[in-house]
């Protein structure tokens, strides 16, 4: 599970995508009401991923491995 905290007046605007280094989207999630939201990546490939995050229309970014 990929863990992700978000400001809590945000959080349920906020929608993930999930990115291989290639720029293929692979996943797509919205978060709920909580201020931490998880993400099962466990179908993901062992390899560096790029998660991306809208909120409302400002965008966040950051880079995550899954290892098995």
């Amino acid at each position: 599970m990929l863990k992700v905290e978000l400001p809590l007046n945000d959080a349920y605007k906020t929608v993930f995508r999930i990115y291989d280094m290639a720029g293929k989207m692979l996943l797509r999630a919205v978060a709920d009401d909580n201020v931490t939201n998880s993400i099962d990546v466990s179908n993901l490939s062992d390899g560096t991923y790029v998660l991306v995050a809208n909120q409302d229309g400002v965008l966040s970014s950051g880079k995550f491995t899954v290892k098995h």
